[in-house]
């Protein structure tokens, strides 16, 4: 009984942790759009997590958890915890290569997610960038610092109201594929 149990717990783990590893690309995302925009050091605690995180993280985790709710999306949580006992069926050896398959697809995953939803930011902030150099070098008296960073932030802004709904959109359809993924084909 004491071996079911530790498995059923392990499984349960694994499931648990692939879901917040799903969320935590929202917090991957933050974190980039934040040290581009120059609100690195603006941190706040997080709740989710429970430690210090960027504020546009924190954010979008909340904005995100709130549209899994919002959406009725937290269904599909329950159904891939229902479904799991297809999976992962009781009494049964665990099959670890698929477990370690799960975990790191679900970590390069969240990863790559992240970093697609903050690209529009990547991409303003080398531009950005590039114009500040030419400006400094074309009028060297000028500061540009203290013309840059309040501009880089106004403009972070702008761009993350334009693209809110878009990049809320991407990682919508990125959580339902992977809860999909951990359900079996009925």
């Amino acid at each position: 009984l004491a071996v079911l149990m530790v498995h059923e717990i392990i499984i349960g783990v694994v499931l648990g942790a692939t879901a917040r590893v799903t969320l935590s690309a929202l917090q991957v995302a933050g974190s980039i759009i934040a040290q581009q925009l120059g609100l690195g050091f603006v941190t706040s605690v997080d709740p989710t997590q429970g430690q210090q995180g960027v504020l546009i993280g924190n954010f979008l985790t909340l904005l995100g958890i709130a549209l899994l709710f919002a959406t009725d999306t937290h269904y599909l949580v329950i159904a891939a915890l229902n479904d799991s006992y297809k999976i992962f069926s009781p009494g049964e050896l665990m099959p670890s290569g698929d477990v370690a398959a799960l975990a790191t697809r679900a970590f390069a995953a969240a990863f790559k997610i992240g970093l697609q939803l903050s690209a529009p930011f990547l991409v303003f902030d080398l531009v950005f960038n590039i114009g500040l150099g030419v400006l400094a070098r074309l009028m060297p008296q000028m500061q540009v610092y203290f013309v840059g960073v309040p501009l880089s932030i106004f403009m972070g802004f702008i761009i993350l109201a334009a693209v809110l709904v878009s990049m809320m959109g991407t990682y919508m359809d990125y959580f339902i594929g992977v809860m999909h993924d951990l359900m079996p084909l009925h």
